[in-house]
C-alpha cells in the first residue's frame, strides 16, 4: 500500500512540473502578462515600472557607468508571436552596480517591445529597444547578474538609421541572419555621469521573470519613421508588452525624493573624477602609464 501511495505522488509530482514548465513554455501576451506563474506572479521586484523623475529631483540616481559599443556583423534574429530577438557581440558597458561594485558587462543580445514596456514621467512610447549585457566579471556572485539598457523610439519623424539596419520590410519572416548592428549612435558613449539616465534594480519582463537585472533606463527619446513602426504594430496587433509592476519597492519612493536623493557637490565631484580615472584606465592606459613614469 505504502509503494503504491508512493508511485502517485511522484505521478503527481512530475504531472505538476510538467504543467508548470509548459505554461511557462507556453506563455504569450494575451492578458500582458498578468497570467504568468512562478516568480513572475509571486516576485518582490518584477518589472516594468513607472519612473517619475526630474532634473532637480531624480530618485534614481545614475550609477558610473559608459558603453563601449561597437557595430556588430552577423547578427541573427528570431520572430515569433510573442517576440523579436537578435543576437550577437555589440560591445561592452562598464558600470558600478546598486552597491556600488564596478562590473564589466558585454552586450549579447536585443529585444523589442512595442508598445514600449517602462514609463517615464508617465509618458507611454511606441517602442522600447532593451539591450541586454551578462556579466564578464568571474566572481561567482556576479554570475547571473544581468545589466538592460533601455531606449525609447517615437514613430514621428523620419527613417531610423539603426532601427532600418534590423531589415523591419516583410512581417512574415520569422529569421533574419548576417545583419550589420550599430548601436553607437543610440548611447553616448563621451558621457560618464549621465542624469538623464535612471537606475534600478528589477527583473526580466519575460518568464521566468528573473530578478537579476540592473536597469538603465534612457529618458532621450528617439525617432522613427511611421512605416518602421508599421512593422511593429502589424506584426503584433495587440502589443508584446508587459503591464506595469506595482510589487517593486521603487514605487514607494516615485513621487517624493528622501534626503539620500541629492548629492553635494564634493560626492558629485568625486564620482566624476572615479569615472573619469576609470575611462583613462580602460580607453587610455598610455596615458596613464606615462603620467606614473613621469611621477
Amino acid at each position: 500500500m505504502p509503494v503504491k501511495r508512493c508511485k502517485k505522488s511522484v505521478i503527481l509530482f512530475f504531472f505538476v512540473f510538467i504543467s508548470a514548465t509548459l505554461g511557462q513554455a507556453n506563455w504569450n501576451y494575451a492578458t500582458k502578462g498578468s497570467d504568468w506563474i512562478g516568480t513572475c506572479e509571486k516576485g518582490t521586484i518584477q518589472s516594468p515600472v513607472s519612473l517619475t523623475w526630474s532634473a532637480d529631483s531624480n530618485p534614481y540616481k545614475t550609477k558610473c557607468f559608459m558603453t563601449d559599443y561597437r557595430p556588430a556583423t552577423g547578427v541573427s534574429c528570431n520572430l515569433d508571436h510573442r517576440s523579436f530577438v537578435c543576437e550577437g557581440n555589440f560591445g561592452t558597458l562598464y558600470m558600478k552596480d546598486i552597491d556600488g561594485r564596478a562590473i564589466v558587462y558585454t552586450a549579447d543580445q536585443i529585444r523589442f517591445h512595442h508598445k514600449a514596456e517602462h514609463k517615464v514621467n508617465n509618458a507611454e512610447y511606441d517602442l522600447e529597444m532593451q539591450i541586454s549585457h551578462k556579466t564578464a566579471h568571474t566572481y561567482l556572485e556576479y554570475n547571473q547578474h544581468i545589466a538592460i539598457v533601455s531606449i525609447f523610439f517615437e514613430g514621428t519623424g523620419g527613417t531610423n538609421s539603426v532601427l532600418e539596419a534590423f531589415d523591419l520590410t516583410d512581417i512574415a519572416v520569422t529569421q533574419k541572419s548576417n545583419l550589420n548592428i550599430d548601436l553607437t549612435s543610440l548611447v553616448n558613449q563621451d558621457t560618464h555621469v549621465m542624469p538623464n539616465v535612471l537606475t534600478y534594480y528589477g527583473s526580466i519582463t519575460t518568464p521566468p521573470c528573473t530578478e537579476n537585472v540592473n536597469w538603465l533606463i534612457m529618458t532621450d527619446v528617439h525617432k522613427m519613421s511611421s512605416e518602421q513602426l508599421d512593422f511593429f504594430k502589424e506584426r503584433w496587433p495587440g502589443g508584446n508588452n508587459r503591464i506595469l509592476q506595482t510589487n517593486n519597492p521603487i514605487h514607494q519612493s516615485d513621487e517624493s525624493s528622501s534626503e539620500d536623493d541629492s548629492i553635494n557637490g564634493s560626492a558629485t565631484l568625486f564620482l566624476v573624477a572615479s569615472c573619469l580615472l576609470l575611462y583613462v584606465l580602460i580607453f587610455k592606459p598610455d596615458i596613464f602609464i606615462k603620467y606614473m613614469r613621469n611621477y
